[in-house]
């Protein structure tokens, strides 16, 4: 994924987890997802859902992004 619109706000998801913001880093990776599909943003909100204990969410969202992953040749 190069430096789109979409990128910047997966940029960002990534950025609010590390810095412990799960409600700005999700807000960030549906809006990516909104512009376009990114395995990256599935991983991540996968992972806020594992965290949340909503462990059919994060099993759907891993899902999604191993597949991405896998159509963008990145396994």
């Amino acid at each position: 994924m190069g430096a789109t619109p979409a990128h910047g706000l997966v940029v960002a998801g990534r950025e609010a987890v590390r810095a412990g913001d799960f409600d700005a880093a999700a807000r960030s990776l549906e809006a990516a997802l909104a512009i376009e599909p990114s395995p990256e943003a599935y991983d991540i909100l996968a992972f806020l859902g594992y965290v949340e204990d909503d462990f059919e969410e994060a099993r759907r969202l891993w899902d999604l992004a191993y597949h991405g992953y896998l159509a963008a040749g990145d396994l």
